[in-house]
């Protein structure tokens, strides 16, 4: 009856551990994409922060009742050449 409950803290351990690498991963992914906007000069930092900052919120936000996440129109725009 050990392997059991050995067997789920395993889990749940390798589950947390995901979960915060993804996490740190996201903070270097956002880090990495303000600086290149920065140091190129496209935008000041403190409107990169914002920026970022926005479109982070704006694309996890689910989209009302389609199954794409909101992505369909900026994919459909891309595709057809809008």
């Amino acid at each position: 009856m050990q392997a059991m409950p050995i067997a789920l803290w395993v889990v749940v351990v390798l589950v947390a551990v995901a979960l915060l690498f993804d996490l740190m991963n996201g903070f270097h992914d956002a880090a990495n994409s303000i600086a290149t906007v920065v140091s190129t000069g496209v935008l000041k930092p403190q409107r990169a922060v914002a920026f970022a900052a926005f479109r982070n919120v704006d694309l996890r936000l689910p989209a009302q009742g389609r199954g794409d996440g909101g992505q369909g129109h900026r994919l459909r725009a891309s595709c057809s050449g809008r």
